[in-house]
C-alpha cells in the first residue's frame, strides 16, 4: 500500500450503489481539521469544541479554500462553498477509534453522487484517498488489532452464514490471539 501512515485519509465506508445514508470516514492526524473544513454543525459549535463520540446534526459543504489535498479542477471551482448535504458528523478521538488515530466519520444521504462529493470535499480540504484495507492496516499498525483481528474483519464483511460469522466475530474479539498466546506460553 502506498502512502504514509502519517497522512490523513478518507473513504467511502459504505457499499457503492444508491442507500439511506452513506459514511465517509477520515482518520489521522488532521481529520478533525480536514472535517473542520467541511462540516458546519447546526448547533453552531466549532466541530473542534464538540466532546468526542457524540452525534451532530450538520450542513456539509465543499470547502471555500483547498487543503493540500486534492485537484483544483473546473468542476471544484464550481463548487466551493457549496452545500453538498445535510447529514450527521461524529469526532472520535483516538486511542478510542478503529484506526487509534482521530478520526470523523460524516454520515450523509446514500446516493453516489453524494458520497463522492462529500468524499472529494474531504481530499480538497487535505486528505487522501485510503487504499482499500488500510483502516483497518492502521489499526493493526497501531496496536488496536492482532493479525488475526485484522483478518477477521475481512472475514466478517464476507460471511457467508452465521456459523461464519459467529467465528469471524469470536476471531475479532481477540479469542483466536489469546489461544495462540497461551499456547506459545
Amino acid at each position: 500500500m502506498d502512502g504514509a501512515i502519517e497522512d490523513t485519509i478518507c473513504a467511502v465506508a459504505t457499499p457503492a450503489g444508491e442507500g439511506g445514508i452513506g459514511i465517509v470516514r477520515i482518520s489521522g492526524r488532521q481529520a478533525l481539521s480536514v472535517a473542520c473544513q467541511i462540516v458546519r454543525l447546526r448547533s453552531n459549535q466549532p466541530l473542534d469544541g464538540v466532546a468526542s463520540h457524540t452525534l451532530h446534526l450538520a450542513d456539509i459543504f465543499f470547502p471555500r479554500q483547498s487543503g493540500h489535498g486534492g485537484d483544483s479542477g473546473p468542476n471544484q471551482l464550481q463548487l466551493v462553498g457549496e452545500m453538498i448535504d445535510e447529514g450527521l458528523v461524529v469526532y472520535m478521538k483516538g486511542p478510542r477509534s478503529f484506526t487509534s488515530e482521530d478520526s470523523v466519520e460524516i454520515h450523509c444521504h446514500g446516493g453516489s453522487v453524494v458520497v463522492g462529493l462529500v468524499c472529494q470535499a474531504c481530499l480538497v480540504a487535505g486528505a487522501r484517498l485510503a487504499q482499500p484495507g488500510e483502516f483497518t492496516k492502521r489499526a493493526f499498525l497501531n496496536g488496536r488489532l492482532d493479525l488475526s483481528q485484522a483478518e477477521a474483519v475481512l472475514d466478517t464483511i464476507r460471511s457467508k452464514s452465521e456459523a461464519a460469522l459467529k467465528l469471524a466475530q469470536r476471531h475479532l474479539r481477540g479469542e483466536l490471539g489469546r489461544h495462540v498466546d497461551r499456547l506459545r506460553a
